[in-house]
Formats: C-alpha cells, structure tokens, sequence
C-alpha cells in the first residue's frame, strides 16, 4: 500500500475540516435551540446532551484538521511534516467525524419526540 502525499494530506484535511467546522456549528446551534425549550420531557434532555457531544466531536475533528492540513504544508518543518503521516492523527479525525455524525443523527432523531408523539415517529 502506497503511503499518502503530504499535499493530498492537506487537501483532505481542509476539506474535512470545513465540512466538520459547519457541521459542528449546526450541532452548537441545535443544542442551543434544545436549551432554550421549556420542555418537561425527559427526551428533551437527552436530544440536547447529544448534540452537545455531537458539536464536541465537530469543533474536535476541525482542530485535529487544522493540525494536519499545518502540518501537511510543503513549507513546514520536516519533524512536523513527519507527524502528518501518522496514521493514528487521522484516525483520531476520522473517529471524532463518525462519532459527531451519529451523534447528530441521534439528537435529530430524538428531538421530534420533544414535540409530539407522531413527529417523534417520523424522525426516529
């Protein structure tokens, strides 16, 4: 197996970071929303601790991208080029991506029961 370039790195990196920054800035927006809701539901909770988490992993794996997409620059120091290739950065990034997409998936899911017994059906 062929080892990454450093430039297809940082492309990837930029990349995931712009769609995790936004994706974690949607999650920030949403468990705000869950906030502000005067809900007695217990769900209502759960869905806000969810997207908590969800924007946690997000603005996590932007950090570590921005790490990466630095680090992958042609210009950086050869030590920190070096850390770009190492495998288990990327499978941090990519780790804190899977867990704030289900995570998101599950505070959507159980936000609709916040509302109504028929919209938590449908999301669910």
């Amino acid at each position: 197996m062929n080892p990454l370039t450093l430039e297809y790195i940082a492309a990837l990196a930029q990349q995931l970071a712009f769609i995790s920054a936004l994706l974690g800035g949607f999650a920030a927006a949403f468990f705000a929303t869950l906030l502000v809701s005067q809900s007695p539901k217990r769900v209502a909770g759960w869905a806000a601790g969810l997207a908590a988490v969800s924007a946690t992993c997000f603005i996590g794996a932007t950090m570590v991208a921005a790490f990466l997409s630095v680090a992958a620059h042609p210009d950086a120091p050869a030590r920190i080029a070096a850390s770009a290739q190492n495998v288990s950065i990327r499978a941090v990034m990519g780790l804190l991506m899977i867990l704030g997409i289900y995570t998101l998936f599950g505070a959507l899911g159980t936000a609709g029961w916040v509302r109504s017994r028929a919209l938590g059906i449908v999301t669910a």
